[in-house]
């Protein structure tokens, strides 16, 4: 397996946590334009010393992320999806972004739903979006959870969608 093959691999990643993961510039540039950039350009440092440092990841999180980007493994439930889809957003791991989405949208409560549609709205989410909006227009109470207040309210411009949506769906 190439995730453990130290052996072969040419760069490291570094987590927050201090764990160093060998892996393999091709595996990563094929599943991320973020990493296929960063390793083509002779000027990057990471390029240079073949060493990526997360500061906003750790080893944990990063495991999953090297088993989706290695194996297609998705064997994570909603609160690590919940985790991971700003990651994968970040390194432009399209595929993982939406299966993240996915497996929050099929978990969504009134307290997750303001969230799952202002993070579907963040990352572009269409599909994950109107399934956001739908379970808003069905369950009123969400507009009384902290979600809401902190999630919708101060953003207007997804207000103003939200309630055009509501008006316009039977």
């Amino acid at each position: 397996m190439a995730l453990s093959d130290k052996q072969l691999s040419d760069v490291i990643l570094r987590t927050s946590d201090g764990i160093e993961f060998p892996s393999h510039k091709i595996i990563l540039s094929i599943r991320s334009s973020v990493f296929k950039a960063m390793f083509n350009h002779q000027d990057f440092k990471e390029n240079q010393e073949n060493l990526v440092c997360f500061e906003d990841i750790d080893s944990n999180l990063m495991e999953h992320l090297l088993n989706y980007i290695y194996f297609g493994d998705i064997s994570f439930d909603n609160q690590l999806a919940s985790q991971l889809i700003s990651q994968a957003h970040k390194y432009s791991i399209v595929s993982l972004t939406e299966i993240c989405g996915q497996i929050m949208v099929n978990d969504i409560e009134l307290e997750s739903a303001a969230k799952l549609l202002y993070i579907a709205d963040s990352y572009q989410l269409s599909s994950m979006k109107k399934e956001a909006m739908l379970f808003i227009k069905y369950n009123s109470g969400v507009k009384e959870t902290d979600g809401w207040k902190e999630f919708i309210k101060p953003n207007v411009d997804l207000m103003e969608e939200l309630v055009f949506f509501m008006s316009s769906i039977p």
